[in-house]
């Protein structure tokens, strides 16, 4: 793992996989789609020495915005999201070209229609991979995209992988919501929905 940045799943079978994201210098985190690994993500944030800054959603799914509020509960730390996956309780609502800051890192907002609503994806431009990394949330599985299981509309969410997500670059690596990890390069010869 680089020292200048932190990267961490939290991957449960049939459930949403977790990401956290982090500055190596400043410690400054983001914790993605907490979900029901919420206990999990505060002992690792603890015993990492990481400061949470930001929860961000890919898309509104009650058990993310739940977990959301929790961990942002009496403290400064700020939901972050699509104006359509902004829980009741608020938050900095995003649209695609706007950054997300963790110290000296810059994560790239990214709108993609077609997996639930609201539904974004963040480019981690130092994460994982030769090209770094993308979290896709439900608009892009592993040989897959949204709609297929009922998470949106897979014909805007094939729209939006061609249009925002391929242009990234072939050895970009994806992070979806569900599933293995996959590489924009294998999605583009290989996704029968692509």
């Amino acid at each position: 793992m680089s020292r200048d940045y932190v990267f961490r799943p939290f991957r449960k079978e049939g459930a949403w996989t977790a990401y956290v994201a982090a500055c190596g210098l400043s410690r400054e985190a983001m914790v993605v789609d907490p979900g029901n690994a919420e206990q999990e993500i505060r002992a690792y944030l603890q015993s990492e020495n990481l400061k949470l800054r930001h929860v961000v959603l890919t898309g509104a799914a009650g058990e993310h915005g739940e977990a959301a509020v929790r961990l942002t509960d009496g403290t400064d730390v700020r939901i972050v999201a699509h104006p359509d996956a902004i829980p009741p309780k608020g938050g900095r609502e995003v649209r695609g070209g706007d950054e997300i800051i963790l110290g000296r890192l810059r994560v790239e907002v990214l709108e993609t229609p077609g997996g639930p609503a609201g539904s974004m994806c963040y480019h981690l431009p130092f994460g994982p991979g030769a090209m770094g990394s993308v979290l896709t949330g439900g608009v892009l599985y592993a040989g897959a995209v949204g709609g297929i299981r009922g998470d949106g509309d897979a014909r805007r969410a094939a729209e939006s992988v061609r249009m925002v997500l391929l242009p990234l670059g072939d050895a970009v690596r994806v992070y979806p919501g569900k599933g293995p990890a996959t590489t924009m390069g294998v999605e583009r010869h290989h996704n029968p929905y692509l």
